[in-house]
């Protein structure tokens, strides 16, 4: 999965070291931009604080696919 600049995005996870996060499960949010540091890719995002926030990539995915598992389980129903 390669998430893009622009693309909106849903947090599935906002637990780090035990901890919530500024980030909330279930949230969309706009992708302002994403990196890679040696084995991390990252995502920039505006957080639930109001600031620019960078984030492990694999704590989102984008809101078509989101989209997609909700519908899937309803219909398994």
């Amino acid at each position: 999965m390669s998430i893009r600049i622009g693309e909106q995005v849903v947090c599935i996870n906002n637990v780090v070291n035990g901890k919530t996060d500024e980030i909330s499960l279930n949230k969309k949010y706009t992708v302002i931009d994403s990196y890679k540091d040696y084995d991390n890719k990252w995502v920039v995002i505006i957080n639930d604080n109001n600031l620019e926030g960078d984030y492990f990539d694999y704590r989102f995915i984008p809101l078509k696919e989101y989209r997609e598992s909700k519908l899937k389980r309803i219909l398994k129903k």
